[in-house]
């Protein structure tokens, strides 16, 4: 995936963190969270613009609530953009799967990170997003998705905000044909990062 961005002058960092059921998902996004603040930390003048993937996806926008400033001493003026792919944004459809089995959320827990049902925002609402989803997604990351860019939108007070069905791909292709510039969903990072 870096060697297409790289070859655009776009450094990429990717973040690891422990999986359930070594972890919860409080204690994943903490260590997302102070993974970001590194980065920030570090970052210089540099644009920042986070994307992840499904469970990154949702990581990813999680942050919107993250108190960078107070909690890590870090600036987010350079956060520039943030970009989920066949994210979910809410956690409660997950509480009645087997997914759960692993990640063991009660209702509390899965409402305090579901990006789609909080209002306690942090970040600038200059802050752009770019919420892509996979046409042969199911129709449950369709909605999702859509609804989280109204909540975005309508809700949080948002300005620049765009959400793009990629077609002819799956829920993993999606992300896998990154590597390939002349990939819809690249050509849309491209184009929201502004790089020619």
């Amino acid at each position: 995936m870096s060697e297409n961005f790289c070859s655009k002058n776009i450094i990429t960092v990717a973040i690891g963190y422990t999986i359930a059921p070594n972890a919860s998902m409080s204690e994943i996004f903490n260590q997302v969270e102070r993974a970001i603040a590194k980065i920030l930390e570090n970052s210089g003048n540099s644009e920042v613009y986070i994307c992840g993937h499904s469970a990154g996806g949702h990581l990813a926008t999680m942050l919107l609530f993250s108190d960078f400033k107070n909690k890590y001493n870090v600036d987010t003026s350079n956060l520039k953009g943030i970009i989920p792919v066949s994210g979910i944004f809410d956690l409660g459809p997950i509480l009645e799967t087997d997914i759960n089995d692993n990640l063991k959320m009660d209702m509390k827990e899965s409402s305090l990170l579901s990006p789609l049902l909080r209002k306690d925002v942090q970040l600038d609402n200059n802050t752009a997003f770019l919420i892509a989803y996979a046409e042969n997604d199911s129709p449950a990351f369709h909605k999702q998705a859509e609804d989280f860019k109204i909540h975005l939108t309508k809700f949080l007070g948002f300005k620049n905000v765009k959400s793009v069905r990629i077609n002819n791909s799956d829920h993993f292709d999606i992300i896998e044909n990154i590597s390939l510039d002349n990939f819809s969903l690249t050509k849309e990072i491209y184009d929201f990062m502004k790089i020619n």
